[in-house]
């Protein structure tokens, strides 16, 4: 069964990309009013991106208050499942079980669902989180943005949606200071002509990459504690971490279990790091997909702790 992941992202609303808006108060109506009643007027609706050849359809939605203990809101909740997929190219379907064969013509779009989670702190707020579920390779970060910017702009011209990582650098220590750290990735995009040549590859293929892993790497965060510090500090580079003799990687990636949750951490950019949480194993599926009414509450207690992290709401 492919893995299915969480990736998380901070989301903002700008006018003309400079002057950030309260996602609370957008024309009179907060972000999540304003999604809500475009996917009510517009749900199983799929809309058809002829441009790039791809279809789009929300198909369910629960919208949700988050109260404290003493009944104040501490933050909104929008979270649904998104169908997307592409066309334009034939192709054929195999059935690995009889080897029958059937075509997917160029009109036939090959649609796939997607969990989502908006979550909006309470109060004068200009940055919410935005949880995305995905499935192998694939995702809808993109996807989900554009859709967002669409139905903004519909309001309001000349807003902008911005999506990007978002990880504190107080969650990432969490992980170096009480996970375990389960592997360690090394990936090289170019190989050198010498060992293209004795592998037996062609010297220059885009494709080809190199990747050492190293299993189980106990003592390692103890050992290399000052080049990490250092790394966290920005004073060194990710590709300095480790240092191994003839082969220079361009990402490092690791990944630590912390409890019941694994974590893939790049090292390569701190500010642009986007972690994917392995959620394979707590998730409920059929036929490989999430069931929704188990994805929806990891969905939003991942969130929430995000914003924890970042001091917008309380543990």
């Amino acid at each position: 069964m492919k893995k299915i992941g969480l990736s998380v992202y901070g989301m903002s609303i700008s006018k003309e990309g400079v002057e950030k808006q309260n996602l609370n108060n957008i024309n009179q109506k907060g972000v999540i009013n304003i999604l809500t009643e475009y996917i009510d007027m517009h749900l199983d609706e799929y809309s058809n991106d002829r441009r790039n050849e791809s279809l789009f359809s929300f198909t369910q939605k629960v919208e949700e208050e988050i109260f404290d203990d003493n009944q104040k809101l501490v933050c909104r909740t929008l979270c649904g499942i998104i169908k997307t997929g592409e066309y334009g190219v034939s192709s054929e379907l195999v059935d690995i079980n009889t080897g029958e064969i059937y075509v997917r013509t160029s009109e036939q779009a090959d649609i796939m669902p997607f969990g989502f989670c908006i979550i909006v702190p309470a109060g004068n707020i200009d940055t919410c989180i935005v949880v995305v579920q995905t499935i192998g390779q694939f995702g809808i970060k993109f996807t989900l943005q554009k859709k967002i910017q669409e139905i903004i702009r519909a309001i309001e011209p000349d807003l902008f949606v911005s999506m990007g990582p978002v990880m504190p650098r107080e969650y990432i220590q969490k992980y170096f200071d009480e996970g375990i750290l389960q592997k360690i990735s090394m990936i090289r995009y170019e190989i050198p002509e010498d060992m293209a040549e004795r592998v037996g590859i062609n010297y220059g293929v885009a494709a080809t990459k190199e990747e050492r892993i190293i299993h189980k790497p106990i003592g390692f965060m103890e050992r290399r504690k000052n080049e990490i510090k250092e790394w966290m500090k920005g004073q060194r580079a990710s590709t300095k971490i480790i240092q191994i003799e003839d082969f220079d990687y361009d990402i490092l990636k690791f990944v630590f279990r912390l409890g019941n949750t694994e974590k893939t951490i790049n090292l390569n950019n701190l500010d642009k790091i986007v972690i994917t949480e392995d959620i394979t194993e707590k998730v409920q599926t059929v036929q490989g997909q999430p069931v929704f009414d188990s994805l929806k509450p990891i969905m939003i207690d991942t969130g929430k702790s995000y914003l924890a992290g970042q001091g917008f709401i309380a543990e």
